[in-house]
């Protein structure tokens, strides 16, 4: 999708990646539901990206499995496409602990300028709640409920997962 939306449109941005414990926290509290099927479906996705993982994704049960491959699965192809195209991607935990800081290395890296309203508009909007569930003013360090969102089992789960694709939660 990134690919399509550069070459097409000629957009530049940034690619913002959540924990995959905050992806699938959040998935799983909203009832969402994976189709990996829809992955093994696609030959030319399995051939070109997702062939050495096809065993992993055919083995995942649980709901925290489905999800975390999904998220696995997104993340790494939008990670090959941001590298391909020279697109910056922070992680949005690190976005929520430091805001103004995470937002000043990305206005560098998109060649934008950066002035003291930029810097009063993000300390205001991430720094207290206000307005409700789709408002964009936000304390930004109560970003980090999912950390006990998850069971041990469930986080393990996630975690073996990830691994096989590459990441490590733990590293995050």
């Amino acid at each position: 999708m990134l690919d399509w939306l550069v070459t097409t449109f000629a957009v530049s941005g940034c690619l913002i990646v959540r924990h995959p414990f905050s992806t699938v926290a959040s998935t799983l509290r909203v009832g969402w539901k994976a189709h990996l099927q829809a992955f093994l479906d696609d030959e030319e996705l399995m051939r070109d990206h997702l062939e050495p993982y096809e065993r992993v994704i055919r083995s995942a049960q649980s709901p925290a499995e489905t999800r975390s491959v999904v998220w696995a699965v997104s993340t790494k192809l939008a990670l090959e496409s941001s590298a391909r195209h020279g697109i910056p991607v922070v992680k949005y935990e690190a976005l929520c602990r430091d805001p103004e800081g995470e937002s000043r290395r990305l206005f560098q890296s998109l060649g934008l300028p950066w002035h003291d309203e930029v810097s009063r508009f993000v300390r205001e909007t991430s720094s207290e709640n206000k307005g409700g569930e789709f408002a964009i003013y936000r304390n930004s360090y109560d970003m980090a409920t999912w950390e006990s969102a998850l069971s041990p089992q469930q986080a393990r789960e996630v975690t073996g997962v990830c691994r096989s694709f590459g990441f490590d939660p733990h590293d995050w």
